[in-house]
């Protein structure tokens, strides 16, 4: 993962602004209690990312005792424009996603590379004592049961989860 990424956005329980970058998710040694990092990315547009941000909260008990860290990186605004640091704060208000860091990334940090289109959502899942990006997937379908990541649970409870 390129440590030189830089989004702003919402830390877990903030209503203020500050920059987040993979630096402050690095756990290399399980001090900072992140046994897996999930990223998701999203556009305010899409329905299939409302759909997936709309479970994102009967997944928190569940991602918080395993320490799997969320992050959900907007990229656009619902007008297909690039997200700014207001779509973040929408986006974290309309899905009360409190309990997980929400950041504006108008760069699509993680565009896939090599492809004419991308299925959003894309989720990332990183070992975060490594940084290693585990798993990449596009697309979302709602019909999926609401569970962690399988991947992220098995980083995690590698990590100490």
């Amino acid at each position: 993962m390129n440590p030189g990424y830089t989004w702003q956005g919402y830390l877990p329980g903030a209503t203020t602004v500050s920059p987040i970058t993979p630096n402050d998710l690095y756990d290399c040694d399980g001090s900072k209690g992140i046994n897996a990092l999930v990223f998701d990315v999203a556009a305010q547009w899409c329905g299939a990312c409302q759909s997936q941000a709309a479970n994102m909260n009967a997944l928190s008990t569940q991602d918080d005792a395993l320490g799997i860290h969320v992050v959900t990186l907007v990229v656009q605004d619902s007008s297909q424009a690039p997200a700014t640091t207001q779509t973040a704060e929408a986006w974290k208000q309309q899905y009360s996603l409190d309990d997980i860091t929400v950041c504006a990334d108008p760069g699509f940090s993680f565009a896939p590379t090599n492809t004419s289109s991308v299925s959003l959502p894309v989720t990332l899942v990183v070992d975060p004592r490594t940084m290693k990006i585990m798993k990449v997937e596009q697309g979302y379908v709602a019909a999926y049961p609401v569970s962690p990541d399988a991947e992220a649970v098995t980083i995690a409870k590698k990590n100490g989860g």
